[in-house]
């Protein structure tokens, strides 16, 4: 198998997962931009900044 290949598949699939923990609730929603949480789970956490 092509390592390229592999990579790309691998990186579909936890991209996959982790639409499906945010979606379920389980993870909290990220800027794609800079990864920064996009809501706060508790008082005084970072939250993106970006201008979308």
């Amino acid at each position: 198998m092509d390592p390229t290949l592999a990579l790309l598949e691998a990186a579909f699939l936890l991209t996959l997962m982790r639409s499906l923990l945010v979606a379920a609730k389980v993870l909290p929603p990220s800027c794609a931009r800079c990864g920064v949480q996009l809501e706060r789970r508790a008082l005084g956490e970072p939250v993106c900044r970006c201008e979308h």
